[in-house]
């Protein structure tokens, strides 16, 4: 296969990554549709409860970090991308359509348990997949475009799963993803998911002889430069996105006076918006020096856009802040995969990403619930806390620029220092 030919495959792969990312998304935006649906909180008697309807979206979270950090490894060193991503599509298809049969609200929350834990391992695998099979100068942008899949099902989530929901049934909804994941995802994860068959980097590919043990991966992936500033932006980017997609929909019914029909378009163009500015940042991340810097704007910016949002007393002006918001909240998507791949060796990419993604999104499952126990006293105050992690979103922005400026010093002196080979 010649190296242009190999290039389209690898592409039409990472749009494959997309779609089976923006599953996933819609189905997360499920639950929070669902909370703003009275059949089925009645169904399950927890209309007046609002941190239960936290608890939905947290039990999930909780599983999706513990995946993350445990399961990634595993797949890393025994399965690879094309196997880990079928097992969890199957599992993601099954659980969906099982999901209405329950009756009981512990039951529900254990399914919420096992989706998370199949779909934990999900942006390691495919981080692992573009380290694999794109070079350095491509992958800025390879990584914006299977990362749209969250905008992507958060924007076609909402009014897909407002219309089903409110047209139909809550259970249609569940019906629906389940064929999604099955009918859809698992066909593209056969048939364009094959790294070992169009690798155009074979130096950043694992040779089966050298492969190191399950152990050692770990260990090389916690001694990655910045570790620790990668994971607390991790967790203040999983904060905003896991607390705006849980609670968005009810703040633009409830405290803003949205009709469902407004509701589920307002709540979806957020997302439709921050889908340009990834792809804006994922261009400009394979065209600077300072990547990080995209982490400072990006958090400043949504910062004072959602400050508007919750301080004005116009609801359409409160709505576009959250647009404006959520457009600098996804210029810094990119920056992050691409950061590991930078600073994580070769062998550990998918299990650097996986305790990184893991960690962030266990410390972030509780933002749902704290949110809920905010918003139980005004909506204000739920939304504050998504200031805060933005301004710590620009504190770690800053530390990784230097942090990334002195690692390239000190390469400069060691190459500087290798005596010449004749």
């Amino acid at each position: 296969m010649t190296r242009s030919k190999s290039m389209i495959v690898n592409w039409i792969a990472v749009f494959s990554l997309l779609i089976i990312l923006t599953i996933a998304y819609i189905d997360r935006v499920n639950v929070s549709v669902l909370i703003t649906n009275h059949d089925f909180l009645n169904f399950f008697n927890i209309a007046h409860d609002r941190v239960a309807q936290g608890w939905l979206m947290t039990a999930f979270l909780v599983a999706y970090g513990i995946a993350a950090f445990i399961l990634t490894p595993l797949y890393e060193r025994f399965l690879g991308v094309k196997i880990g991503l079928l097992i969890s599509v199957v599992i993601w298809g099954v659980m969906t359509i099982i999901a209405p049969i329950t009756s009981v609200f512990l039951l529900l929350l254990i399914i919420r348990v096992i989706l998370g834990l199949s779909e934990g391992p999900l942006f390691s695998l495919n981080t692992m997949f573009v380290s694999q099979v794109f070079p350095d100068s491509h992958r800025g942008k390879a990584n914006a475009v299977w990362a749209l899949g969250v905008s992507v099902g958060l924007a076609v989530g909402f009014p897909f799963i407002s219309y089903l929901v409110y047209h139909f049934s809550w259970q249609s909804s569940y019906v629906a993803l389940g064929i999604l994941n099955l009918l859809i995802g698992m066909p593209l994860i056969l048939i364009f998911i094959n790294p070992n068959k169009h690798c155009l980097t074979k130096e950043n590919h694992p040779d089966p002889k050298t492969q190191k043990k399950l152990g050692d991966i770990v260990k090389l992936a916690l001694k990655t430069p910045g570790l620790l500033w990668l994971i607390i932006w991790e967790i203040v980017n999983t904060s905003y996105l896991w607390g705006t997609s849980s609670w968005l929909p009810s703040y633009l019914l409830d405290a803003r006076g949205f009709s469902i029909e407004k509701m589920g378009i307002l709540a979806s163009l957020p997302f439709v918006v921050s889908l340009f500015s990834k792809l804006f940042s994922g261009y400009l991340i394979d065209h600077i020096k300072r990547k990080s810097v995209m982490w400072i704007i990006g958090g400043l910016g949504c910062l004072i856009s959602i400050l508007i949002a919750i301080t004005t007393k116009s609801p359409i002006v409160s709505a576009v802040s959250i647009i404006v918001a959520n457009g600098f909240w996804g210029i810094q998507g990119p920056v992050l995969p691409t950061t590991v791949q930078l600073l994580s060796r070769k062998e550990s990419v998918g299990s650097t990403y996986g305790i990184i993604n893991g960690t962030g999104n266990l410390v972030s499952a509780f933002v749902p619930i704290i949110m809920g126990a905010l918003i139980s006293i005004s909506f204000s105050w739920g939304f504050a806390l998504l200031i805060g992690a933005q301004f710590i979103a620009v504190i770690c922005g800053i530390r990784m620029i230097f942090l990334i400026k002195r690692l390239n010093r000190v390469k400069v002196q060691e190459s500087d220092a290798k005596p010449v080979q004749l």
